[in-house]
């Protein structure tokens, strides 16, 4: 009997454990020949919790992050923040009831369509020859999940 006890308790303590969010499709490539994706996080219904957007120049071989943006709850707080990113780009984060529903930046939509799923919408032909790099990070008490989304000049 104390043995049953004892092994139901541990499998009790496993299932409250915090998942790390799973992502499907974690990375993915947007262009005017596959202007629309999507990606799933799960099991659970996570909230997204920062935003990285970087330029990659095939050319020169250089990586440059243009900004890390962390969804705080006066971005939450708001209907609509605008961040400036770059010189030539811009998000605005769009939140409901204190989650983020909807962010468009000058080149890609990413907007939240269900619990846990969130498509990605090519908005217009990207001005730079650099390939975009937009990361989304959702987290949890076991750490952070990226989905990373490659805006690249192929095929534009």
């Amino acid at each position: 009997m104390c043995c049953a006890a004892i092994t139901f308790c541990i499998s009790c303590k496993f299932e409250d454990r915090d998942d790390l969010p799973s992502i499907f499709q974690e990375s993915m490539e947007i262009s005017e020949e596959s202007p629309e994706t999507y990606f799933l996080v799960g099991p659970k219904d996570y909230d997204m919790w920062g935003i990285q957007v970087a330029s990659i120049d095939k050319k020169h071989d250089v990586t440059t992050k243009d900004k890390e943006i962390v969804i705080t709850k006066e971005i939450t707080n708001k209907e609509a923040t605008v961040i400036e990113i770059s010189e030539d780009e811009k998000a605005t984060i769009y939140c409901d009831k204190n989650k983020v529903k909807k962010i468009v930046f000058n080149y890609i939509t990413v907007e939240k369509t269900g619990s846990g799923r969130y498509s990605v919408k090519l908005n217009k032909k990207p001005s730079t020859q650099d390939t975009i790099v937009y990361s989304f990070a959702f987290v949890n008490s076991d750490g952070i999940s990226p989905a990373t989304i490659f805006l690249n000049k192929k095929g534009l």
